[in-house]
């Protein structure tokens, strides 16, 4: 691939700014930090979008589109964290042959990156739409996917707590909502409308969660068809609040402060992610930008085992620490985990609040991201000790980052399970 070719901007932003920085860089022009910090953002991106993918399978249907492109996405993740590594070596050989293979690399993993997505949107155009509600359609694809048995009945029950709980809120919080003054005459008119549409929304999925008790799947059936009825009532209402002029037609960005249309997904002066018009969140793999545009990253927790961690690289890399200490020192943290991992008690809950509960469903999604944390801990270290063992800094800092990553993770996962502990009755 010629040079002019290597360095061409491609479909994704996040590679963009890579390329960008690498080219002022190969050129003589640009700042290498700023580079490192680019190539660090995208790694932070790649993991991400790969807990992302896996954790949206378990909703999916098992088609033969998707058991055959979902090994390749992963297989392309895996590539892109190959071509990170690779141009990361840059800064420490300033061989401008690494950083051109690390980009050729990045290059074809996008690239096969977006054919696996664009062969499933593909398939997806053909999906039927059941509902105009977003929400209530992922509901029911889901749903319908446990009654033809492509999809397993955890990832309805899963869903459908999330929809029970974000309606039962709505619904609790309803009375007291204060409409702005242009909105006082509608909601006054259609309050009544409003909740009894919102109580047969919830009826519906009542009905839709009894199939965890019998297992019948006409539970399902009744249940989606009557949700949906009660969903269609509300697009109705929603709608003529708008068409009534009582709606907002814009709302501001909170990055920027710039209008956009209520129901834009991304700001059209500063292209940030918006919050989300339903939820009023905005999306968990959104980046924060400074005033030069470089991405902030965010602090990792601070407990004795990642300050352990980190204190052990820096005595590796300013050559206080020799490479058989270091690897003893990882040999010894790793055993930490592992024994973290032997000893660790799953959380559970009382028998009355078991089933689909949702308490029940998170600690299902707490135990997953325990196990998946220390998992990323374990792969992070082994990395490190590739430095150890052949001076590889690349896999001194992709793993140091790996590592952390999982500690957040856990850190997290420990104080949501306390939190649930002290919530437990005793």
């Amino acid at each position: 691939m010629g040079e002019e070719a290597l360095f061409e901007l491609t479909r994704a932003p996040q590679l963009n700014e890579v390329i960008t920085l690498a080219r002022a860089v190969y050129e003589g022009e640009g700042i290498e930090d700023d580079l490192k910090k680019s190539i660090k953002t995208l790694n932070t991106f790649r993991r991400e979008m790969r807990s992302f993918f896996r954790h949206q399978l378990k909703f999916q249907e098992n088609t033969p589109t998707l058991m055959t492109q979902a090994p390749l996405i992963e297989k392309a993740l895996e590539k892109l964290r190959t071509g990170l590594e690779e141009a990361y070596r840059y800064f420490s050989s300033h061989d401008r042959e690494a950083l051109v293979k690390g980009i050729a690399i990045m290059r074809e993993s996008f690239a096969e990156l977006f054919a696996s997505i664009d062969s499933l949107k593909e398939e997806e155009r053909n999906i039927p739409r059941y509902a105009e509600s977003p929400l209530q359609n992922e509901l029911m694809r889901v749903g319908y996917g446990v009654m033809r048995g492509t999809i397993k009945p955890e990832a309805f029950k899963e869903r459908l707590a999330a929809v029970r709980q974000s309606i039962k809120a709505f619904y609790e919080g309803f009375d007291k909502m204060s409409p702005a003054p242009h909105e006082e005459a509608f909601f006054h008119e259609k309050r009544s409308e409003i909740k009894k549409a919102l109580k047969e929304y919830f009826r519906g999925l009542e009905e839709a969660a009894l199939y965890f008790a019998d297992h019948s799947t006409e539970h399902i059936a009744r249940g989606l068809e009557r949700s949906k009825e009660a969903s269609e009532m509300l697009v109705l209402l929603h709608r003529g609040l708008t068409e009534s002029g009582a709606g907002p037609r814009t709302r501001p960005c909170i990055q920027c402060g710039g209008e956009n249309e209520v129901t834009a997904k991304f700001c059209v002066h500063c292209n940030a992610r918006l919050a989300d018009f339903a939820t009023g969140q905005s999306s968990s793999m959104e980046f924060r930008m400074d005033q030069e545009g470089m991405v902030k990253a965010s602090a990792h927790a601070d407990t004795e085992f990642t300050r352990d961690l980190q204190n052990t690289v820096l005595r590796a890399r300013d050559g206080s620490l020799s490479s058989e200490g270091f690897l003893a020192e990882l040999s010894r943290l790793e055993a930490k985990v592992l024994h973290a991992r032997k000893e660790k008690a799953r959380l559970t809950l009382p028998g009355d609040l078991k089933g689909d509960s949702p308490e029940s469903l998170v600690l299902e999604e707490v135990n997953s991201a325990m196990e998946e944390g220390i998992g990323e801990l374990l792969s992070g270290i082994g990395r490190m000790k590739l430095f150890a063992q052949a001076g590889d800094e690349s896999a001194l800092i992709f793993g140091l980052e790996e590592a952390l990553s999982g500690a957040d993770r856990l850190f997290q996962v420990q104080f949501l399970s306390e939190s649930m502990k002290k919530a437990q009755p005793s």
